[in-house]
């Protein structure tokens, strides 16, 4: 698993297609390597939004694949594709995965003390407790040239400067708040809570 998460700094404007493209081009350059190790190829399938910022979240891909110079991604045979998620299964299975897991245990891990965040609910730290860890053991993490680990969850926090690790770690509290009290699926926040826990699953093992 590759993924990239951004915890803002409180009162500081983002350029959002700038954190956009770079996040792209950082999960691009993983994923190449990753093929790379299996001498296989592979492609990237973006969610669609519009063609103005489609276009500008691959052109650095495009240049780089493309340049006279070399291919630094020779491993994707294409820049970044695009599809519409509802026509995609691999893009809804990555949808769920961000939108069920991921976000609600950043949103529990980075955010959970800001006064309020409509992002957050107490119960997404048992979101976290209960998924966070496979999450983690299905990350893809290597070692570039200098020795460093790249790859896998990447979170850059602008307000603590807190690593991914915090998401794989125990939480101190877990608020236990039943979950039958949800009467409906009308943001992202709830769809979240639900998809993680519906009351007739079995407890994960």
């Amino acid at each position: 698993m590759l993924a990239r998460v951004w915890v803002k700094r409180n009162s500081v404007v983002y350029d959002e297609e700038d954190l956009y493209a770079s996040s792209v081009a950082a999960l691009c350059k993983s994923f190449e390597n990753y093929l790379a190790e299996r001498a296989a190829s592979g492609i990237v399938v973006l969610d669609s939004r519009n063609p103005s910022d489609n276009a500008g979240s691959v052109h650095g891909i495009t240049a780089r694949k493309f340049s006279k110079d070399s291919d630094e991604l020779p491993h994707l045979p294409e820049s970044p594709v695009f599809g519409h998620s509802n026509t995609h299964l691999g893009l809804q299975i990555a949808d769920l995965l961000v939108s069920a897991i991921l976000a609600p245990a950043a949103a529990a891990t980075y955010a959970a003390d800001l006064v309020g965040n409509v992002h957050y609910d107490p119960r997404f730290a048992e979101v976290r407790e209960r998924h966070c860890p496979r999450l983690g053991k299905l990350q893809y993490r290597y070692q570039d040239g200098q020795g460093k680990w790249s790859g896998g969850i990447v979170v850059s926090d602008g307000r603590r400067r807190q690593s991914a690790r915090r998401l794989f770690e125990p939480a101190p509290h877990v608020v236990g708040q039943p979950l039958h009290d949800i009467q409906r699926h009308a943001s992202a926040r709830d769809l979240a809570t639900v998809a993680s826990f519906p009351e007739s699953a079995a407890p994960a093992p």
